[in-house]
């Protein structure tokens, strides 16, 4: 059984849900009521996908206490665990403006829910020798593909908070990566640059169909993540796997130059 921690809606966590489940797995989706959708909007996509994927399981939770009771509850069954919940986007800050009580906190929001799993899932896969655990990063100078729409900023002139917590967790699934691979427990991190969301009614359509690979969407992702949380991928850990809507193979230009960054990238 594969357990998702995160958002639904057009997030990687639904791409992810839906590919791995529509292979015969039993999913179980553990998502945060911390949203601002209307509960009737919320209530209708739960309804929708229950209805397309009868074996998708979603259990809504509030808080860090209610979210520890539900990773008890699955601890015994679970086989792997993907990430998804995003991190907030913090409004630009220098370094010379930190607080240091702002990059802790910033630190303790990243690696939260990861403190969990490894709190209580991993003593059960280190008994049973298996087990695999998948987050996201980012990958810098790319657009990641809300931003633009919002307004943000380039990742590369992104909050220091932002990219400090970011590194953080990246030490961190190293570390455990490096002191769990005797018991079998792959932990990676795959980096989501410039691809496009897919909604649900798109991931539906395109599930059953051959890839396009001339475009990175969120089911390019979710095919790389269900590799990983599979046997095939016994022995890849402690990787870092960007997925790209094209490979740049030249030096990046300016990023401070927003025009000049879509080239090439499109």
């Amino acid at each position: 059984m594969i357990l998702i921690i995160g958002g639904l809606y057009e997030g990687l966590g639904l791409g992810c849900a839906l590919t791995i489940a529509k292979q015969n797995r039993e999913v179980v989706i553990l998502h945060s009521l911390a949203t601002s959708r209307p509960q009737d909007e919320v209530q209708k996509l739960y309804n929708r996908l229950r209805l397309e994927v009868p074996t998708l399981e979603i259990c809504r939770y509030q808080g860090i206490n209610e979210l520890e009771e539900y990773l008890i509850k699955y601890s015994t069954f679970c086989t792997g665990v993907v990430i998804a919940n995003g991190q907030r986007a913090y409004d630009f800050t220098s370094s010379k403006d930190l607080d240091p009580s702002d990059i802790l906190a910033a630190i303790e929001r990243e690696i939260a829910t990861s403190q969990l799993v490894v709190k209580y899932i991993f003593p059960r896969w280190i008994e049973k020798k298996q087990g695999a655990l998948v987050s996201f990063g980012y990958y810098r100078d790319y657009w990641n593909n809300h931003l633009p729409l919002n307004g943000g900023h380039l990742f590369s002139n992104d909050s220091c908070l932002f990219k400090i917590a970011k590194a953080c967790k990246y030490e961190l699934y190293r570390t455990l990566a490096d002191q769990h691979v005797v018991y079998n427990i792959r932990i990676n991190i795959i980096e989501p640059g410039r691809i496009e969301n897919l909604p649900l009614d798109k991931l539906l359509a395109v599930l059953g169909e051959k890839l396009d690979l001339s475009r990175a969407t969120s089911l390019n992702v979710a095919k790389l993540c269900s590799f990983l949380l599979s046997d095939e991928s016994q022995y890849v850990t402690g990787a870092i796997i960007p997925v790209l809507n094209k490979p740049i193979t030249y030096k990046l230009p300016n990023s401070n130059d927003r025009n000049k960054m879509i080239v090439g990238l499109t």
